[in-house]
């Protein structure tokens, strides 16, 4: 999701959902949610869902309309 190059040829070609993995943060810091709520703004905008991993830090799954359909990190799960 670091790559706008990316994400805007996604959108281009209609993709309907992005499968992303990320290595955010050490164990050290419990990972930064921050990475994830921008990949979750990044996918609205571009009107795909996103199903997100992050190693170290939280993961996400959004439909492209924002709504969170699921969450979990290396401490919880919803």
């Amino acid at each position: 999701m670091e790559y706008p190059d990316f994400m805007r040829l996604a959108e281009r070609e209609g993709v309907d959902i992005v499968l992303s993995g990320a290595i955010d943060g050490t164990a050290s810091t419990n990972g930064n949610l921050l990475h994830s709520i921008m990949a979750s703004y990044i996918a609205i905008e571009s009107g795909f869902s996103l199903g997100r991993a992050g190693y170290y830090g939280q993961n996400v799954a959004v439909d492209y309309l924002g709504k969170t359909l699921g969450t979990a990190s290396h401490y919880t799960a919803s």
